[in-house]
C-alpha cells in the first residue's frame, strides 16, 4: 500500500451475517468473490494505463473485513489510489487518493519514487545510481582517510582540529544532519554516550580509543 495510505482507518463491511463466518484468510459466507468486488470498484477506480500500473487486491480479514484495491503507478505517485470495499455488498467505502494527500505525504510519497528510481526513468536511475556509489566512496575513503591519520597504536579518532569555528561547523552540520535524520542522529546520541558513560570511565579502554 501507499506509505500514506498504511495507517488509515479501515472501515468495517456491514452485513446482518457478519461475525458468523469463518476466520481470516478464508472467504466469509455471502462474500463477494474477488472477482465481482474488482468489477463493483472498477467504476471508481481511476485511469491508469495497465502497461504502467499494477493492481492489488487485499484479501477481507475476517468477517468485518473489507477488500482493499491498490493501483499503484510504477513512476508517478500522484495516479495511486487505495479502496477500500464492503465485501459483502460491492460497496466502495472509501476511496483515497492524491487528493486526500497532506503536504508532508505528497513530499514523502514523491521522495520514495525518487529514491527507488522510478520517478523520471532513466536519468532517475543513473542520478541514484551515482547516488549508491557516493555512499561506497565515502565508506571506502573515509576509512582510508582515517587509516592514514590515525593516533599510532590507539583506535581512536584523529586529533580533534585546531580552528574552534571549524569544530564548531562540523558539530553544526552533525546536529542538522541528526535533526533531519533521526535515525542517525540516534546513533550519534548514543556513540557519544557510550563515550561519555563507558569508554572514558574504562582506562583500558580510553588508551585505546580516547
Amino acid at each position: 500500500m501507499p506509505w500514506a495510505a498504511e495507517r488509515l482507518p479501515v472501515p468495517p463491511s456491514g452485513d446482518e451475517h457478519a461475525g458468523h463466518g469463518s476466520t481470516t484468510g478464508v472467504l466469509q459466507p455471502g462474500a463477494l468473490p474477488v472477482e465481482a468486488a474488482l468489477a463493483a470498484a472498477k467504476p471508481r477506480i481511476r485511469q491508469c494505463p495497465a502497461a504502467e500500473c499494477d493492481v492489488k487486491v487485499l484479501l477481507p480479514d475476517g468477517p468485518r473485513g473489507v477488500y482493499t484495491i491498490v493501483t499503484d503507478h510504477r513512476r508517478d505517485p500522484s495516479a495511486a489510489q487505495t479502496l477500500h470495499v464492503d465485501q459483502y455488498s460491492g460497496r466502495v467505502l472509501v476511496s483515497y487518493g492524491w487528493a486526500e494527500y497532506g503536504v508532508m505525504a505528497k513530499a514523502v510519497e514523491q521522495g520514495i519514487a525518487l529514491h527507488e528510481g522510478r520517478r523520471y526513468g532513466t536519468a532517475n536511475l543513473v542520478v541514484m545510481l551515482g547516488a549508491c556509489l557516493a555512499l561506497i566512496t565515502l565508506v571506502v575513503t573515509g576509512t582510508w582517510m582515517w587509516w592514514k591519520r590515525r593516533p599510532r597504536g590507539r583506535a581512536g579518532a584523529p586529533a580533534r582540529a585546531t580552528d574552534r569555528r571549524t569544530a564548531y561547523g562540523v558539530m553544526a552540520i552533525m546536529a542538522l544532519l541528526g535533526l533531519l535524520f533521526p535515525l542517525a542522529g540516534i546513533t550519534m546520541a548514543a556513540v557519544l554516550l557510550l563515550d561519555w558513560l563507558v569508554l572514558r570511565r574504562i582506562p583500558a579502554a580510553a588508551r585505546v580509543f580516547g
